[in-house]
């Protein structure tokens, strides 16, 4: 998870103050790569709130912060391919050698 700075969120019906952070929460799933925008409180509880940028420097910095973690899912995902491709070849290869045999 990437964090911003700590920030001050009015947050519920009750218009409760919450301390915390904000952050991105990347994930790699099937369809792809996913990102949640979160809020965590000094209490450590996650919410779901969205990212926050007060100026274009902090938003270009939060930005480039994500790129870098998008860029990170995407290489475990080639690399997790790769593998899954190297182990079907390694089988195949294997099961040529047993058919040889017979």
């Amino acid at each position: 998870m990437a964090e911003d700075n700590k920030t001050e969120v009015t947050a519920d019906e009750n218009q409760q103050q919450i301390r915390g952070r904000s952050a991105f929460n990347v994930e790699l799933t099937p369809a792809g790569v996913v990102i949640n925008t979160v809020f965590v409180g000094e209490d450590e509880q996650v919410r779901p709130l969205p990212a926050v940028f007060p100026n274009l420097e902090y938003a270009l910095n939060q930005i480039d912060a994500l790129r870098g973690m998008v860029v990170s899912q995407f290489a475990q995902a080639a690399e997790l391919g790769m593998k899954s491709l190297q182990a079907q070849q390694a089988a195949s290869e294997e099961e040529a050698q047993e058919s040889e045999k017979h």
